[in-house]
C-alpha cells in the first residue's frame, strides 16, 4: 500500500461557513465544531495517518486563523500545507485554487469534505480506484433517508449514470464526499466547470466516467444541527480511533 501512496495526495475542502450551524456553533468554522470532545475535522485527519499518509492540504477559507491555529503545520506524522481562499471560492473554486497554487507531484488527488465522515478503509478505496484505472470516482454510502442529500444511481458495471432530486425521500445512495480524481484530468474539468464541486463539475464527469466506490461504514455529517446533535453520539462510539 505505501508504493501506491506516494501518487497520491489528500486534499480537505475545509472553507466552507456552514451557516445553518451558525445557531449551535456559533463564530467557528463548521469544521473545528467540538464534536465528542474534538475538533471534528481532526477524525479525518486520524483517517488519513492510520492509512499512511504523511502531508495533506486542507483548503480553507472562512475564519482559516482558527483553523490553522488548531491544527498547525503538523498532525501526528503528517505535515500540514495550507491552502488559503481569501474570498469565498467555492468547493470546485477551492480545488482548483489548491491545484493551482501548489507544486503538486502525486497523480491522484483523494479530496474529502470537512464536514462529513465515512467509516471506511481508506486503502480499500484508493487500491480499488488505482486498479480499476478510473479517472474519477466517489464514495458511496446508504442512508435511511436521502431527501437531504439526493440519490446517486449506478449501472451494473459500478459507472454512476445519475444524481437524483433532494425532493425524493426514502432509503438510498448517497455521496459519501470523499473522491479521487487523477490531478491532469481533473484540472481540465475545473477549467470548464463552475464554482460548485458537487453540482458543476460531477455532472460533467459523467459522460467521462465516474465509478462509485460502494462503502458499508457509518456515515454522518454536521451540515445540520440535527445532523451535528447525532454526530456526537456516534462518534463517541467511535472515539478509541
Amino acid at each position: 500500500m505505501a508504493d501506491h501512496l506516494q501518487f497520491i495526495i489528500p486534499v480537505i475542502l475545509a472553507g466552507g461557513k456552514g451557516t445553518r450551524l451558525a445557531g449551535v456553533c456559533p463564530n467557528i468554522p463548521k469544521v473545528i465544531a467540538p464534536v465528542a470532545g474534538r475538533p471534528f475535522l481532526e477524525y479525518l485527519l486520524i483517517q488519513l495517518v492510520r492509512t499512511g499518509f504523511t502531508k495533506v492540504i486542507l483548503c480553507v477559507g472562512y475564519l482559516k486563523d482558527q483553523v490553522i491555529n488548531t491544527f498547525g503545520t503538523r498532525y501526528k506524522t503528517m505535515e500540514i500545507i495550507y491552502s488559503v481562499e481569501d474570498i469565498p471560492l467555492g468547493t470546485g473554486g477551492a480545488l482548483r485554487n489548491a491545484i493551482i497554487k501548489n507544486d503538486i507531484k502525486e497523480k491522484y488527488l483523494l479530496v474529502m469534505n470537512g464536514d462529513s465522515f465515512v467509516d471506511i478503509s481508506m486503502a480499500e478505496y484508493i487500491l480499488w480506484h488505482i486498479n480499476g484505472g478510473y479517472d474519477f470516482s466517489l464514495v458511496l454510502v446508504e442512508v435511511a433517508d436521502v431527501s437531504r442529500y439526493g440519490s446517486v444511481y449506478m449501472d451494473r458495471k459500478g459507472k454512476v449514470v445519475l444524481f437524483g432530486e433532494k425532493s425524493k425521500s426514502g432509503k438510498g445512495t448517497i455521496n459519501g464526499g470523499i473522491y479521487i480524481f487523477k490531478k491532469d484530468v481533473v484540472a481540465s474539468f475545473l477549467q470548464c466547470s463552475g464554482e460548485s464541486l458537487e453540482h458543476d463539475m460531477l455532472p460533467l464527469m459523467l459522460t467521462h466516467g465516474l465509478y462509485g466506490f460502494e462503502a458499508n461504514g457509518d456515515f454522518i455529517d454536521i451540515g445540520t444541527p440535527e445532523s451535528y446533535t447525532i454526530s456526537q453520539s456516534v462518534m463517541m462510539k467511535k472515539h478509541e480511533i
